[in-house]
């Protein structure tokens, strides 16, 4: 058992687990490093697997490991009612989103430049921003903007149904989870947050029923081009039930937002506490739109500098300490080890990725480490691709890894990097003294929203 402390009893271990999840990790992992150890949580021992195990792991059927099973545990679904073991969203996805991503570019730019001009404004002179309320307001209205055009970026009620049911989620599931078992039913009808997210799918679903409904009349080839189609068109059976795909719209805006806004806030919290890569970003950014005329997504797939500086941002600040996970429901013997059926397991993503046999001098921020490895002459393209943000590989498993790896990290890729450039081409940053910490909840690296950032708007170029 890794991360307690002399002395220390089992309970208070799992308690302390809530706020020292990172050091208790990191403390395991360094301590047992290729071999698996356990670590206490308030919803009990998780083991953890080292990376030889998850590509053994990665493609047992459903019936042996569960994806869906942690998920619902860490956001305590029963009184959230947040996931879902459908896999429509997946299927939808794969088959469609990455595939339209320049189809819907000009779609998604002009909503990344109206909500940041409408969030944070002119900022003539500079200016204390509250980053966090732009930044939830435009990834909301960006991700809706690819889901369900304007129906869905520029309706306030949607955004706010999307922006609510996410915070009230995260924070429900936080409080709810200290309690025993057999009090949280009793427990939930006097939590806030919980009592609200029944009401966040109700209003889900007479904005998005109505929408759908509209939509059946209208002629094939003039069909919106969105996530709202393409999911209707993959649906089978009940998934036909259009409040089931009202509640699955609601479920994948929550993703959405939940993923994008922290990995933003991250990259901006570490831009402004070294700003000397700025200007670097903002000449890369320059010199590839002078090369391709435009930032599609080929152009915008050659910014190095910008891809490395978001992925050393997410390995010391990821949104999830731990991932891979799953439920396991019979025996599996990996080599030698048995795990034991009802046992909850995962993969130390981030202390992986604080070891020195796999970066050099791991504890020291290079935002460009990864754009120097990929830069390097004669490099395999195979081997650049996994050096990407977006890679899910067993070097790199911030998204997971194997068949059930986050399906849109790379929209999320673009997403972030077309918000950025935007930020960075027409804003300065006043330097931040020190950096903000992040919020640690249980496996969750938090980024901290009541910070407030100098901003002014920059001369055209």
């Amino acid at each position: 058992m890794a991360g307690i402390r002399q002395g220390e009893s089992l309970q208070d271990a799992r308690k302390r687990y809530r706020t020292d999840a990172k050091k208790m990790l990191q403390e395991g992992y360094t301590n047992y490093k290729r071999k698996p150890f356990y670590v206490p949580t308030l919803e009990g021992d998780k083991l953890m697997v080292p990376p030889h195990f998850v590509d053994e792991l990665k493609n047992l059927p459903d019936e042996q490991t569960d994806a869906a099973e942690p998920v619902f545990q860490a956001f305590e679904s029963r009184y959230t009612l947040l996931a879902s073991r459908e896999l429509l969203h997946r299927r939808t996805i794969r088959n469609h989103l990455y595939q339209n991503i320049d189809s819907q570019k000009e779609d998604l730019l002009d909503e990344t430049r109206a909500s940041i001009r409408d969030t944070v404004g002119p900022c003539q002179a500079w200016t204390e921003v509250s980053i966090a309320e732009c930044m939830i307001q435009t990834i909301a209205r960006v991700s809706m903007r690819a889901l369900g055009g304007l129906e869905l970026s520029r309706n306030q009620a949607w955004i706010k149904a999307t922006i609510g049911s996410t915070d009230d989620a995260v924070l429900g599931a936080q409080r709810i989870k200290v309690w025993p078992s057999l009090l949280k039913p009793l427990v939930a009808r006097y939590i806030p947050e919980i009592s609200r997210c029944k009401q966040h799918y109700e209003d889900a679903r007479k904005i998005i029923v109505p929408i759908l409904e509209a939509r059946e009349h209208i002629p094939e080839l003039q069909r919106p081009n969105d996530f709202l189609t393409w999911m209707t068109d993959e649906a089978k059976g009940s998934e036909k039930d259009k409040t089931f795909l009202a509640d699955m719209t609601l479920n994948i805006s929550f993703t959405a937002l939940f993923t994008s806004t922290a990995a933003v806030l991250q990259l901006l919290y570490d831009l402004c506490s070294m700003p000397e890569y700025i200007e670097p970003l903002r000449e890369e950014i320059r010199s590839i739109q002078e090369q391709y005329g435009k930032l599609d997504r080929v152009a915008i797939g050659q910014l190095y500098k910008l891809d490395s500086f978001m992925k050393e941002s997410q390995r010391f600040n990821p949104l999830v300490l731990v991932t891979f996970t799953r439920w396991i429901w019979k025996d599996i013997r990996v080599g030698d080890f048995l795990i034991p059926a009802s046992t909850n397991i995962g993969c130390p993503a981030q202390a992986m990725l604080m070891d020195s046999d796999m970066y050099p001098d791991p504890s020291r921020f290079d935002g460009f480490r990864f754009s120097k490895l990929r830069s390097q002459p004669n490099l395999d393209p195979a081997e650049s691709a996994s050096l990407q943000w977006a890679a899910a590989t067993l070097n790199n498993m911030p998204f997971g890894y194997g068949r059930v790896s986050c399906p849109g990290r790379q929209f999320a890729s673009m997403e972030i990097k077309m918000i950025v450039i935007e930020l960075l081409m027409q804003y300065d940053f006043a330097p931040l003294e020190h950096r903000p910490e992040s919020l640690c909840h249980d496996a969750n690296v938090l980024p901290d929203r009541s910070v407030k950032l100098s901003m002014r708007m920059r001369a055209p170029e």
